[in-house]
């Protein structure tokens, strides 16, 4: 994956047995930290730097652990809004520690944009939504999931075109899925809105399940 900056996490049962037999990729909108010009660069000059650079790299793997060791009870660390809700609302109920670790290692999380933003709540200009297309089918590629699901508004107005549209399943602001070739076959995708919203809520777990319940009948 080589325009990839940002790694995603991937859970340690992705590859073998997903979550209930589904290999589920959750694309995040971008990564925010604004602490140095180098982002997404190779622009490194000595060891230290290269360090760092790799460090930065991980960012999200580092970020889900965190937040699973805080489940976990770990003080030192703390929770995400976005992912704990996300964990609840998908599963249906107020997850447990176990398992919220459980349902995260069956994941695959990515953000599409390729630089870091300076804090949260800043939209990616044009030029930051550019990163993400080419590294964004290079992990389709590399992960060949069952089914995406993107987070946000914003983030599904600017993924990239040439997908092929399937009304037959919508959202609850009602866009159909959309399918993306990943060079092997066409990857649906379906957008909810963004976990750390309001408008994120219980009524999505239904949808969450129906999602699940129309890859099944699109993969037979």
């Amino acid at each position: 994956m080589t325009n990839v900056f940002f790694r995603p996490w991937v859970g340690e049962n992705y590859k073998s047995t997903g979550f209930n037999g589904k290999h589920i990729l959750v694309l995040g909108e971008s990564c925010f930290c604004g602490e140095c010009p180098g982002c997404a660069t190779d622009g490194h000059n000595d060891w230290w730097e290269e360090e760092e650079w790799q460090r930065c790299r991980d960012l999200i793997p580092d970020v889900v652990t965190d937040f699973l060791a805080y489940k976990n009870g770990d003080p030192k660390n703390w929770s995400m809004r976005s992912y704990r809700r996300f964990t609840d609302v998908f599963m249906g109920r107020k997850c447990t520690p176990e398992e919220t670790q459980a349902f995260w290692n069956s994941f695959v999380l990515y953000n599409y944009v390729q630089t870091s933003l300076e804090g949260p709540r800043i939209s990616p200009s044009q030029e930051e939504w550019a990163t993400g297309e080419k590294p964004f089918f290079e992990v389709l590629a590399e992960y060949t999931p069952d089914v995406i699901i993107a987070w946000g508004r914003r983030l599904w107005n600017n993924m990239p075109a040439g997908f092929r549209l399937d009304d037959s399943f919508q959202n609850r602001w009602g866009d159909g899925l959309r399918y993306y070739n990943n060079g092997k076959r066409d990857i649906p995708v379906y957008a909810c809105y963004h976990p750390s919203t309001p408008a994120f809520s219980s009524e999505d777990t239904d949808y969450f399940k129906r999602l699940l319940e129309k890859v099944s009948e699109v993969s037979k």
